[in-house]
């Protein structure tokens, strides 16, 4: 069953088209309750999941690069944040305003973490 305390909405860290952190409140009374396994097919910004309760969840998208990130923020937190400051220090600023990073992988876990971080 969703959890909404003292009707704080938990938002998600991405902006995403079609977020439903606006809905909520509304999607709620749509959630069964009791313990039961969440299954998200379009996770997206993940908004509905974050503002569950469920012992168990199973978060699914199309987007390879949006699993990616998930993954790595269950199983390598730390690669994360790492990956996120280094790519940080590395972000470089074109005159037509794009953003640029290097990225300098050496270990596989290092290559996910970046490819996540540089998805957000």
């Amino acid at each position: 069953m969703a959890k909404v305390e003292n009707n704080v909405i938990k938002k998600p860290f991405l902006k995403w088209a079609g977020s439903k952190t606006r809905l909520i409140v509304s999607i709620r009374p749509y959630l069964a309750a009791g313990d039961y396994r969440y299954v998200e097919p379009f996770v997206g910004s993940g908004a509905v999941f974050l503002n569950t309760d469920y012992s168990e969840s199973l978060l699914c998208d199309s987007n390879a690069d949006l699993i990616n990130l998930y993954s790595v923020l269950k199983a390598k937190k730390t690669d994360f944040v790492k990956a996120c400051k280094e790519l940080s220090r590395q972000r470089t600023t074109r005159r037509d305003g794009t953003i640029c990073f290097a990225m300098n992988s050496t270990t596989a876990a290092q290559a996910s973490a970046e490819r996540a971080c540089s998805f957000t």
